[in-house]
């Protein structure tokens, strides 16, 4: 039996909700409505935003990042016994600092033990601008989720 695996479906969000949740948010209130909300980050227990005026983005843009894990990811499943209760979705987060480093790195979803150590590999292979916050560079936590489609030859 010969396995494959292909990206059938790449989406891009920001994480509104911390996948980590601590009990001490904040929120800031901005004089055009908007607000950025902040959180103790649980993994690296620094501050961090959760929400932001501009979010922050790749050099290039999503696309070419999107290119570029359609590209590498590889979850090398070949002789590898998928489980039944295999679960497509591959999601994993980190933290754009204001300087734009990626820092906190973590694997929330993936049952194939490859693919979510690949695609931070790749999220770190690029140049990041920060996002902004009442026209400052913060810190702010980024959620990437990849659908992951098993096949059977």
């Amino acid at each position: 039996m010969c396995i494959h695996a292909a990206i059938i479906s790449f989406l891009f969000f920001m994480q509104y909700d911390d996948p980590f949740p601590e009990k001490n948010e904040i929120t800031q209130v901005l004089p055009n409505g908007k607000s950025c909300k902040t959180n103790i980050d649980s993994l690296t227990n620094k501050l961090i935003y959760t929400t932001a005026d501009v979010l922050p983005v790749n050099e290039g843009g999503t696309a070419l990042l999107m290119r570029a894990l359609v590209r590498d990811i590889n979850p090398n499943l070949d002789g590898v016994l998928v489980p039944e209760e295999y679960d497509p979705n591959i999601v994993v987060a980190f933290i754009v600092d204001s300087d734009g480093s990626i820092k906190g790195e973590r694997i929330i979803n993936d049952k194939t033990n490859v693919a979510g150590q690949q695609m931070l590999d790749i999220v770190k292979t690029f140049k990041w601008i920060p996002a902004i916050c009442k026209g400052k560079k913060v810190a702010m936590l980024y959620t990437l989720p990849v659908i992951i489609d098993i096949a059977e030859n």
